[in-house]
C-alpha cells in the first residue's frame, strides 16, 4: 500500500488548522467556532481524492462510450 505522509512545523500546522476551520465553518456540539483537528484535515483530503479519482474515471468511461462507432443501417 502507497503511503503519502506531509510534514509540517508546528506554525504551518497551526496556519493550515486555522484555515480549514475558517474554510468549513466547523463548529462543536454548542454551535461554537472550533480548531480543526488533523484527523479533520485528513477525512477532507481523503474525499477531494478520491472525488478527483472518481470524476477522472468517470470521464474515461464517457469518452469510450462517446467514441464508440454508431453507424446504423
Amino acid at each position: 500500500m502507497a503511503t503519502i505522509t506531509i510534514t509540517l512545523d508546528s506554525t504551518q500546522a497551526q496556519r493550515l488548522q486555522s484555515a480549514f476551520s475558517k474554510q468549513f465553518d466547523l463548529r462543536d456540539a454548542d454551535q461554537n467556532p472550533r480548531i480543526a483537528t488533523m484527523a479533520d484535515i485528513k477525512q477532507h483530503l481523503v474525499r477531494e481524492l478520491r472525488a478527483i479519482v472518481q470524476l477522472q474515471e468517470r470521464k474515461g468511461a464517457e469518452d469510450t462510450i462517446v467514441s464508440a462507432p454508431f453507424d446504423p443501417a
